[in-house]
């Protein structure tokens, strides 16, 4: 579940996105991989309800290193990247 805050940015950003001919890839990080590839759907789902092209889009989760998730250079461990495929 996104929070409201992160759903508004989601939707205000989709319309850049979509306007774009680009393919776009959406990365989850997190500590656990099944966490990072249900943050990267639920983000890919925001998009597409936002009127985003499915075919233009992948999702996936990236596992942080758990000695890295519990570092101090890790504190903001949980991340999603949306990045041009080039």
């Amino acid at each position: 579940t996104l929070a409201p805050a992160s759903l508004e940015r989601l939707r205000a950003l989709a319309p850049l996105l979509a306007a774009s001919p680009d393919t776009w890839i959406i990365t989850a990080h997190a500590a656990d991989a099944a966490q990072a590839d249900r943050q990267a759907r639920v983000v890919k789902g925001a998009l597409l309800e936002a009127g985003m092209d499915p075919s233009r889009m992948f999702a996936r989760g990236a596992p942080i290193a758990a000695a890295a998730a519990d570092s101090a250079a890790g504190a903001a461990r949980d991340a999603i990247e949306i990045v041009r495929m080039q």
